[in-house]
């Protein structure tokens, strides 16, 4: 297993990482960012306001970086609306063991938590990896 220390490094790099994918996004769809706040260190929540781009294209791009990022399925990049309301992904998301429907393997705890964390550090490695290969 990772020293706590490296683990935490592994993390923020990850997250740094989708950070900038989603500012990257954003940015290809010459989109005007009205406003970027949050504590990416303490939170990792993020808040933007786009000027023109609909909640339903932002949806689109968060959900196409959950699911192509290296580390995109450990993600959860949410889009609410100016009413404050959560817009669904318009597919389920895969459970990064087996990729079944992650949500009913949640539900019935298909999977023990030593299991997920050493996917998750897997995965944190070989992103690493190939970050730094």
């Amino acid at each position: 297993l990772l020293s706590r220390k490296s683990h935490s490094h592994r993390i923020h790099a990850a997250f740094t990482s989708g950070k900038h994918a989603l500012l990257a996004k954003l940015e290809s769809t010459q989109a005007k960012i009205k406003k970027f706040i949050g504590n990416p260190r303490k939170n990792r929540r993020w808040t933007c306001s786009c000027s023109w781009l609909s909640c339903k294209k932002i949806k689109d791009l968060t959900t196409d970086i959950e699911e192509t990022h290296p580390v995109g399925r450990l993600f959860d990049l949410d889009v609410i609306d100016i009413n404050g309301q959560k817009l669904s992904r318009p597919s389920f998301r895969k459970c990064i063991i087996c990729g079944c429907q992650a949500q009913e393997c949640a539900r019935t705890r298909k999977h023990s938590v030593n299991e997920m964390q050493s996917k998750i550090e897997e995965m944190l490695m070989e992103f690493d990896c190939q970050k730094n290969g």
